[in-house]
C-alpha cells in the first residue's frame, strides 16, 4: 500500500476537522461573576452563623460554670448542715449541757504545773 492509497483510504482531514463550540465569552463571564458572587454571599452567611454559634457556646459555658459553682456551695452548706444536726444529736446522746458560766482554775506560782 502507498502513500497515496493510504490517505485516500483513511482522510485524516475529515478526522481532525472537528470544530469545537463556540463560545459566547459575555454570558460565560456572566455566569461566572454571578457564580463567585453567589458563593461569597453564601460564604458570609456562613461565616454569620458560626459567629452565632460560637456565642450560644459560649453563653452556655457561662450559665454551667455559674450552676457548677453554686452546686459546690450548696454540696460545702448541706455537709455543714449535716455535720451540726450530728453533733447536736450526739450531744444529746452523751446529754451535755450548755455551759452558763465559766470558772477558770488559778495556778500558783510554786506549782508544778507552771513551770
Amino acid at each position: 500500500m502507498t502513500t497515496q492509497t493510504f490517505v485516500h483510504a483513511f482522510p485524516i482531514g475529515k478526522l481532525l476537522s472537528i470544530k469545537a463550540p463556540r463560545i459566547n465569552w459575555r454570558i460565560f463571564l456572566l455566569l461566572g461573576f454571578c457564580l463567585s458572587l453567589l458563593l461569597s454571599v453564601f460564604y458570609v452567611f456562613q461565616i454569620n452563623e458560626m459567629i452565632k454559634d460560637g456565642y450560644v457556646i459560649k453563653s452556655y459555658q457561662k450559665t454551667l460554670d455559674n450552676l457548677i459553682r453554686e452546686n459546690k456551695k450548696l454540696e460545702v452548706n448541706l455537709a455543714q448542715i449535716s455535720y451540726l444536726e450530728n453533733i447536736e444529736k450526739k450531744t444529746k446522746e452523751l446529754s451535755f449541757e450548755a455551759v452558763k458560766t465559766v470558772k477558770y482554775i488559778q495556778i500558783l506560782d510554786s506549782s508544778l504545773a507552771k513551770k
